[in-house]
């Protein structure tokens, strides 16, 4: 009866340590697979990973490749800016070169014929024109006393020169008043005025500058600006 029951106590004792050994068993096989599950994940999470590296990389060399071809550009553009700065410089170098000729050519001009003040007394810009041509039609030397009217036209103008009032009065030199002056040849600036465009014959002024105050000498160059388009000659 007691080896029975020792018996027993052993059965039971080998049953409860494989249970015991199942249990333990199932709960290795579960983590096992929850491990697995895990690298799984972490697996994929890697491979996205590398994949969006691989994106970024991607980008990382076509702004590589895009920065590249900009310094190019800009190498360029310094060659350019370089190369008109130089162009430049030397462009400068002559216009300032010719501006200086001009100058002196001016100058002497002025020095041959004097200078035209270049102030108008009314709107009128237009040349009248002598049957279409452009031409000086009188010589004008003026002093404090009087006017001497010399007509430098071509004979050959002397038919247009006729119909224009003031001007007509003028076949020969002649001396004339101020007076005089400003009644004839505001007749010329009249006919002037109905012209279109408004126009102002050329005339070349000579003003014998003796005995003459400063005033008198503004007096006549205005008077002889209100009724022509004047070259001062020396």
């Amino acid at each position: 009866m007691l080896m029975f029951t020792k018996k027993k106590s052993f059965d039971v004792q080998t049953t409860s340590f494989t249970e015991i050994l199942l249990i333990i068993l199932f709960i290795l096989i579960l983590f096992n697979f929850k491990s697995i599950e895990t690298i799984d994940i972490k697996e994929k999470k890697i491979s996205e990973l590398i994949e969006q590296n691989n994106l970024l990389q991607k980008k990382v060399n076509e702004q590589n490749s895009e920065i590249k071809k900009l310094k190019i550009e800009i190498d360029k553009l310094k060659d350019e800016v370089i190369y008109w700065k130089r162009f430049a410089g030397a462009k400068i170098s002559d216009l300032i070169s010719k501006n200086l000729e001009l100058e002196k050519k001016v100058k002497k001009y002025e020095d041959k014929y004097g200078k035209d003040t270049g102030k108008r007394t009314d709107k009128s810009v237009n040349y009248c024109r002598v049957d279409g041509n452009d031409i000086f039609v009188l010589d004008i030397f003026a002093n404090k006393d009087f006017y001497e009217i010399s007509p430098i036209w071509d004979e050959k103008f002397r038919s247009y020169i006729l119909t224009v009032p003031g001007l007509n009065k003028f076949m020969s030199k002649s001396k004339i008043s101020r007076q005089e002056f400003r009644k004839i040849f505001g007749n010329t600036y009249r006919w002037g005025n109905k012209q279109d465009p408004k126009c102002r014959f050329k005339v070349k002024l000579f003003i014998d500058t003796k005995e003459m105050s400063t005033s008198k000498y503004d007096q006549l160059l205005l008077e002889v600006d209100r009724h022509f388009w004047k070259l001062r000659v020396k």
